[in-house]
C-alpha cells in the first residue's frame, strides 16, 4: 500500500525481493512494515524487510515476540503520504494478537482471522477454546458489525485450490455475515471451531516456524527455504 512516495507493507512473504523491486520502480520509501499477528504457516519477511529499508516493524504485544518492535495499539493510526489509510483493530482468536486494519469506510485487511472460504484455526498455541471463544467474538461483535458494502481482503487463501489460483483475495462484508458459520450461538460456535480444528490437518511445522517468526529461534536460510515447503493450512471451514 502507498502513497504520495512513502509504502506500508503487511504481512510480507519471507522473500523480500518483490517489495524491494517494487520501492525500486515506483521511488517508494517504504517506512512502516506490520504483521497481523505471530504466523504459523510461513516465515515472515518482516524483520529482513525492516533491516533493508530501515523502516518502523509493528506487531501486537499480545502475541510472544522475543525481539524490539513497536506496539500495535487498539485504534491506532497509520498515515502514507500525509493520509490517514488504517486503523488497528484487535481481533484475536487465531492468535492473542491479531489485528485487523480499517480502510477508512471502505474495507478491512483481516490477516488470518476471516478468509474469503473460511475463518482463523483457534488451535495452533494448544488454547483452542479459550481462543474459539476470542474467534467469536471477533467475527461475531467486532468484524460483522461493519457496513455490509464494505470489503474483506484476508492475508491468503484459506482452503487453496488452482481453480482458486487467479480469484480475488477480496469480498464483501455481507457475504461474510451469511455464512453458516456465523448463524451459530456461541456454544455451538465454539464447539464446531474446536472439533473442525481438531479434524483439520495442521500447518507443516507450524511450531518451529512460531519460533522462528517469534524471534525464538534463527534458522539457515536452507532449513528457512524447507520450512516454506507445503500449504498454508491456517483456515477451517
Amino acid at each position: 500500500m502507498y502513497s504520495n512516495g512513502e509504502a506500508i507493507v503487511i504481512d510480507p512473504a519471507h522473500n523480500i525481493s518483490p517489495y524491494l523491486k517494487m520501492a525500486e520502480e515506483k521511488d517508494l520509501s517504504i517506512i512502516k512494515i506490520i504483521d497481523t499477528h505471530l504466523h504459523a504457516d510461513h516465515i515472515s519477511g518482516a524483520r529482513e524487510l525492516t533491516q533493508k529499508t530501515g523502516a518502523e516493524y509493528f506487531v501486537s504485544p499480545k502475541d510472544p515476540y522475543d525481539f524490539e518492535f513497536e506496539p500495535l495499539k487498539e485504534n491506532e493510526t497509520f498515515s502514507i503520504g500525509n493520509k490517514v489509510l488504517l486503523k488497528a483493530m484487535n481481533t484475536p482468536g487465531h492468535t492473542p494478537g491479531s489485528t485487523s486494519f480499517l480502510m477508512r469506510d471502505l474495507g478491512v485487511l483481516t490477516g488470518d482471522i476471516l478468509f474469503i472460504d473460511g475463518i482463523g484455526r483457534p488451535d495452533l498455541a494448544d488454547k483452542s477454546e479459550e481462543f474459539a471463544k476470542d474467534l467469536y467474538n471477533s467475527l461475531n461483535v467486532r468484524l460483522a458489525t461493519l457496513p455490509d458494502k464494505m470489503f474483506y481482503a484476508p492475508a491468503h487463501h484459506g482452503k487453496f485450490t488452482l481453480e482458486n489460483f487467479n480469484s480475488p483475495l477480496v469480498s464483501d462484508i455481507q457475504t461474510f455475515k451469511e455464512n453458516p458459520i456465523l448463524q451459530k450461538d456461541e456454544k455451538a460456535f465454539i464447539d464446531y471451531a474446536v472439533q473442525t480444528s481438531q479434524q483439520t490437518k495442521q500447518p507443516s511445522s507450524h511450531q518451529t516456524i512460531r519460533l522462528v517468526n517469534s524471534g525464538k529461534l534463527i534458522l539457515s536460510p536452507i532449513q528457512v527455504g524447507e520450512l516454506e515447503i507445503g500449504p498454508n493450512r491456517c483456515a477451517i471451514s
